[in-house]
């Protein structure tokens, strides 16, 4: 907390003798802030497609799990309508926040986008972990006690309640400690900020020497950023220890339908520690600090968040069989092609397996 205070110092900030232009240090943000747009309109257009799919399309073994799918989409495709729609952006060196979208209506407003955004990232995060702990805990026995806790009242219940529980970390410190009034006086000692006040009234914040609950919510993001690494790296490693257990108990279409889950849920964590996780660290690091590459970064993080988005509705569609079985189907509809039998896939098959063993007699 003392080296928080000591770099975001007021004293410290007006010795920086900032100007507007260090805002967009590197003339960038226009430039990825109109790429950042085009993945987020797909997204979002993309959303009632995929939610289409995982309804419709799941077989009745996957009727609790989908759950979980659509939980997740619906708080992706919702993280980007608030870029879109609203556009939160904080200024760093400084904790000044503004909505630069079409829901600029007013102070409220702004508070309403920023938590929601919070609130989407939050359930995205908590509906990951959980399915990669819900693939852990159905493959122990009946008897077990990680299978009774995976019973989907139960489960459904502790997903509830870790859910908020984050939530409340984040949440409680900003209600109790709400931005403080007159921020645009910071204008006086900080004439850079000047054309930020002017160009969006409804600008919320807090003063540089501000010390209060609000800075555990920011601490909270810095420690969570630091172990989500490792953390991620263990869950998958128990989630494919579990699997290969699985492959010598169970039967062989229920532990298909596992696999096929598990690679799409490994993929989908994947991409995440691609796309998402170096920008969140680095965005944690730079509030925690008052970094003025806050800003970049800041970009950076909503335009990977946007991509990401994208990659997790493709990994869905094809990694989980019944959807690419279906896309397929429907693709060679479109195209006029005759539908694949069942016949001919078998035949197809076979043939493998036959030329297969046929080489392994050499």
């Amino acid at each position: 907390m003392e080296i928080l205070m000591a770099s975001r110092n007021r004293a410290n900030l007006i010795s920086l003798n900032l100007t507007f232009d260090v805002f967009d240090k590197y003339g960038l943000n226009h430039s990825l802030n109109e790429i950042t747009k085009v993945f987020e309109i797909i997204s979002v257009a993309f959303y009632p497609f995929v939610m289409c799919i995982i309804i419709t399309k799941s077989p009745k073994k996957m009727e609790y799990y989908k759950y979980f799918l659509m939980v997740q989409s619906t708080a992706t495709a919702t993280l980007n309508l608030m870029f879109i729609l609203g556009n939160p952006t904080i200024v760093f060196p400084f904790l000044v926040l503004y909505n630069d979208g079409l829901l600029n209506c007013n102070a409220t407003m702004t508070k309403f986008v920023f938590l929601a955004t919070i609130m989407s990232i939050v359930i995205m995060a908590t509906t990951t972990f959980a399915q990669i702990a819900y693939r852990i805990m159905v493959t122990f026995d009946r008897d077990h006690f990680f299978y009774k806790m995976s019973r989907p009242k139960i489960f459904t219940s502790l997903i509830v309640l870790g859910c908020f529980g984050v939530a409340a970390i984040i949440f409680v410190p900003l209600a109790i400690d709400p931005p403080s009034a007159d921020i645009k006086s910071l204008e006086i000692d900080f004439p850079a900020l000047a054309t930020v006040f002017d160009n969006h009234p409804n600008t919320i914040g807090y003063f540089p020497e501000h010390f209060g609950f609000v800075q555990f919510s920011i601490l909270a993001l810095f420690l969570v950023a630091l172990v989500v690494v490792p953390v991620v790296i263990l869950v998958n490693t128990i989630m494919i220890w579990r699997l290969k257990q699985m492959k010598k108990s169970m039967q062989k279409p229920t532990y298909k339908l596992h696999a096929v889950l598990c690679r799409a849920l490994f993929v989908q964590t994947l991409l995440t520690q691609l796309l998402l996780t170096p920008f969140l660290i680095a965005f944690a690091l730079s509030l925690q600090f008052a970094l003025i590459e806050g800003n970049i970064i800041e970009r950076l993080f909503i335009l990977s968040s946007s991509v990401y988005a994208v990659s997790e509705f493709i990994c869905v569609l094809y990694f989980i069989t019944p959807y690419r079985i279906f896309l397929q189907q429907w693709g060679r509809a479109i195209l006029g092609r005759p539908r694949e039998s069942t016949i001919v896939r078998h035949f197809q098959s076979s043939k493998v397996f036959y030329l297969a063993r046929k080489r392994s007699t050499f």
